[in-house]
């Protein structure tokens, strides 16, 4: 049985996608014929992943460095590694852009909704990589939180993130076998 489809955007919506104005980048260097057709351009993408990587991350102004490999057996599912050498810090990228629109929308439990603005965001993670650190949290520490889905949460992710540790964390309706396990593996 198949599905109905439920929506599909009007060729108009389409073009003004962000995969459509990266399609459209390629068209104009000359490497993908763009078209607007979708699949198309994920079978160049298959076949030219190095290309396609080394566009993309140009293309969307990722901030850090791209080493001197793009693609590492990339004929390889399981084996496959996109810039091996590569660093880069994903709080650093997505706090970038500390402007007033909204990054997380919330509803705590109680009904209230609470929203947080990508400048508030910054300021708070900041603020809280500020504490972590003076707790003498570093680069390759482990940072594990029995918290429940709250801004706050995803806070202390990038707080942990931007100083280059790791982050884990269990919701609280985790049983203590899981919470132990998911721990453990960090």
């Amino acid at each position: 049985m198949m599905s109905s489809l439920l929506w599909e955007p009007s060729q108009k919506q389409s073009n003004h996608t962000a995969v459509a104005n990266f399609a459209k980048r390629l068209a104009d260097k000359g490497l993908h014929d763009w078209q607007g057709d979708f699949h198309a351009l994920w079978q160049w993408s298959a076949d030219h992943p190095e290309t396609f990587w080394d566009q993309f991350w140009d293309w969307h102004g990722l901030i850090g460095d791209k080493g001197d490999i793009i693609c590492k057996n990339p004929d390889q599912m399981t084996g496959g590694q996109f810039y091996p050498n590569g660093v880069l810090n994903y709080a650093e990228n997505l706090l970038a852009d500390a402007d007033d629109s909204l990054a997380i929308i919330a509803w705590r439990e109680e009904g209230e909704r609470q929203s947080i603005t990508r400048a508030e965001l910054k300021q708070r993670v900041m603020a809280m990589a500020g504490w972590l650190k003076a707790q003498g949290v570093s680069k390759g520490d482990r940072v594990a939180a029995y918290t429940p889905n709250v801004p706050e949460a995803v806070i202390l992710l990038l707080a942990t993130a931007t100083l280059g540790a790791v982050f884990s964390s269990c919701s609280t309706d985790f049983g203590l076998n899981g919470v132990l396990d998911r721990f453990g593996q960090i």
